[in-house]
């Protein structure tokens, strides 16, 4: 099993007194203190999320062979779910941030910011990417599908 590690730490995590009693006395705050502990650790925060996803879709077995109840991972919010999502740049931020930059770095600020491209993926963008003729810009990231549209290249 792929995530087996996961199963094996974690009950170690409960204890073997724990461990071989009733899944059903299983708590929310034994999942949450194990997700904790793999960060404290020196685990990701992404690799603690895997490690609660397992949990509940094992859990959530159990529940549905009618071994427990309720699935005490499904109360334990993932730390990319208690993360503020991050807001786009309003105009004056990017005007402040375009003012400061060297040329190269505003070429990207703007590039990143018109195209919907993370700065990251902007600054990694070569030659091959674009393409003058269909004034399209192609970047595929890395974790995600190729989409279907290109870039469309507004010049004035």
């Amino acid at each position: 099993m792929r995530y087996s590690g996961f199963v094996k730490d974690f009950v170690a995590h409960v204890g073997k007194q724990r461990a071989s009693a009733s899944v059903e006395a299983v708590t929310p705050q034994d999942v949450k203190s194990f997700r904790d502990l793999q960060v404290k650790e020196g685990k990701a925060e992404t690799t603690a999320d895997l490690a609660l996803k397992t949990l509940r879709s094992l859990f959530n077995d159990a529940r549905r062979e009618g071994l427990i109840s309720t699935n005490p991972a499904e109360a334990v919010v993932t730390f990319g779910a208690e993360k503020e999502a991050s807001d786009v740049f309003t105009h004056e931020q990017l005007c402040a941030l375009v003012a400061k930059a060297s040329p190269d770095w505003k070429t990207a600020i703007l590039l990143a910011y018109y195209s919907g491209l993370r700065l990251r993926d902007a600054v990694s963008l070569t030659w091959d990417n674009v393409n003058f003729d269909l004034r399209q810009i192609r970047y595929f990231p890395r974790n995600f599908l190729p989409i279907a549209e290109p870039y469309p290249v507004h010049t004035a």
